[in-house]
């Protein structure tokens, strides 16, 4: 009776998992993309990403749902491809992932203690789930129909699975559960066919009812003798199992024909309940010596459970003289270290150090530690000001989007701080200064980048070039000298034929003179020639008229010519 009701109760639970699947409606609306999750006392959110990926953060539990369809992200599980479950996280929701066929990956942090009933059930695509080492409990059908999951390890610390709560897993291939359990609960691995040998832990006293139904590539098993109950139907369904070991001669077993298989051999002591069974239904029974009591010799050491950074792995060691097993530990592992990426802080809201945290378990390695808001992050827009005429500028917040214009005051004036120098054999470099019409100065590779010709140190003339950058466009050229010397002096000298001989002193940074006359009675000089030497001979000069003379360097390049100053005056008559 006991198990009609279960079987009873587990017909109306699937019957309610069916009527909870989403429908659709008549008018469809943008499903929504974040919100609230928490239980009441608890402050936890969700967010669903265009990717697909659901995350869910904050502190405490998840709220339990008592269908599928009060789910708030219920539209969109088809488009769920993987979950993200945040450190400080204690409770998994009921109906939290159900039919979330799509999801291929779960993130269930070292916070979780708790997992409610059908939480991922029907998440057929997800292929690996590491359950936290705190874990306590999970709740019937939790994840039922988990199709393509192969492997399962239940941490030490949970005392309590519920009815059905891995049924239907069809790949699982491989189960480890903690010593901490009692009981293997009603319909535990139902219809799980892939599961090809399960090892009870110690601690476990009864097998449920329905517990391997279904599991069609179990061969063999032995029920160890701290199992003092076997459910009805336990091993129903499992088409090759060729034996059951029971060792426990008391062990209560149920007296009907569906609790084991008709082909399957039961193995049990003289005089035992399975010996009973089997005489009961016509089965095989092979007699096994039931062994005196004796110091167990532990020998054939196997790894049954490697280790991981969030659980410790397990030794299994084989007595050889009664076959009986006793497991230890192995140390868990390190973490593997990955980037838990920064979040940035805006105007609006805080944001997040650049942390660390295990790849495999997600266990937090490096905090993250919180950022305040910044103030507003702006993306300008500029008309830039010319010399002459305003600018523009249109700032926008890139986080909230409000907008602050402003104008760009014009150039006014742009100017060298010295515009001509003496030759002394030393580079120049006159400093530029450029205000705006308000008189703000502006600010070089900010505002305006210089270019200087080349040398700056020979005599002539030589650019800077303005060019305006930033808030300021254009472009403008200023020009500075560097003068060649005085020539010092000046000597005249009149030879016969109307020649007139002109020597002077060299004057510093001068490659080229020009020379300069007038006649007596005129008083405008007029330039007479130009040299490279220091000396001018000329004829022509009328015999008996008195000329006056002067001379001064000069300098030319591509930006002009310069001159230095005059020599004295120096005035001779000519002769015959």
């Amino acid at each position: 009776m006991r198990n009609t009701k279960k079987l009873l109760a587990l017909f109306l639970a699937l019957l309610l998992a069916v009527l909870s699947l989403p429908v659709a409606f008549a008018e469809e609306s943008e499903p929504p993309v974040s919100g609230e999750c928490g239980a009441e006392g608890a402050s936890v959110s969700w967010a669903l990403s265009a990717e697909g990926v659901l995350t869910i953060s904050g502190t405490g539990a998840m709220l339990d749902y008592d269908s599928a369809v009060e789910v708030p992200w219920a539209e969109s599980r088809l488009a769920i491809t993987a979950a993200e479950i945040s450190d400080g996280v204690t409770h998994i929701g009921g109906y939290a992932f159900y039919g979330c066929e799509a999801m291929k990956s779960v993130r269930i942090p070292a916070s979780v203690l708790t997992i409610g009933e059908f939480a991922f059930y029907g998440c057929a695509a997800l292929q690996s789930l590491t359950l936290p080492e705190k874990l306590q409990s999970a709740d019937w059908f939790a994840f039922y129909g988990c199709a393509s999951l192969k492997e399962l390890v239940v941490p030490n610390g949970v005392t309590s699975l519920g009815d059905s709560v891995f049924s239907q897993c069809t790949a699982l291939t491989t189960a480890s559960l903690p010593a901490t359990l009692s009981e293997l609960p009603f319909y535990l691995f139902n219809g799980c066919a892939a599961l090809a040998s399960f090892t009870v832990p110690k601690g476990v006293t009864v097998i449920g009812s329905g517990a391997f139904n279904g599991c069609t590539a179990l061969t063999t098993f032995t029920v160890p003798k701290w199992v003092t109950a076997i459910g009805e139907i336990a091993f129903a369904g499992c088409k090759k199992l060729e034996s059951v070991e029971i060792l426990n001669g008391s062990c209560e077993i149920p007296m009907i024909e569906t609790t084991f298989p008709t082909t399957t051999m039961l193995c049990g002591y003289e005089g035992s309940t399975a010996q009973a069974y089997a005489a009961e239904f016509e089965r095989a029974f092979d007699l096994r010596i039931e062994i005196p009591e004796h110091d167990c010799v532990w020998e054939n050491p196997t790894v049954t459970k490697e280790p991981t950074c969030s659980a410790e792995g397990e030794t299994t060691f084989t007595c050889s003289i009664c076959g009986e097993t006793k497991t230890e530990p192995i140390a868990k592992t390190a973490h593997t270290p990955a980037v838990t990426p920064a979040v940035r802080a805006t105007c609006k809201s805080t944001g997040l150090t650049k942390g660390k945290h295990c790849a495999v378990c997600g266990a937090v390695i490096q905090q993250q530690a919180k950022l305040p808001k910044t103030g507003h992050t702006w993306k300008e827009k500029v008309g830039a000001a010319k010399i002459g005429k305003t600018g523009k500028l249109v700032k926008t917040c890139i986080d909230c989007g409000v907008k602050k214009t402003s104008v760009i005051a014009a150039i006014k004036s742009v100017e060298l701080s010295q515009t001509e120098f003496q030759y002394d054999g030393k580079a120049h470099k006159p400093t530029v200064t450029i205000k705006d019409t308000k008189g703000k100065k502006l600010k070089e590779n900010t505002d305006y980048k210089l270019t200087y010709d080349k040398g700056r140190k020979a005599a002539g003339i030589y650019a800077v070039k303005i060019t305006f950058i930033g808030h300021y466009t254009g472009k403008k050229t200023l020009k500075f000298k560097i003068l060649p010397g005085k020539v010092p002096s000046l000597t005249a000298t009149a030879l016969s034929g109307g020649r007139i001989q002109l020597s002077w002193s060299k004057a510093s940074g001068a490659k080229q003179y020009a020379v300069y006359f007038r006649r007596a009675g005129n008083d405008t000089f007029k330039r007479y020639g130009v040299t490279t030497k220091t000396t001018f001979t000329d004829k022509g000069f009328s015999a008996g008229v008195t000329y006056y003379f002067k001379v001064r360097a000069l300098a030319e390049n591509d930006n002009g010519t310069c001159y230095g100053e005059y020599s004295p005056v120096k005035s001779k008559m000519a002769r015959r």
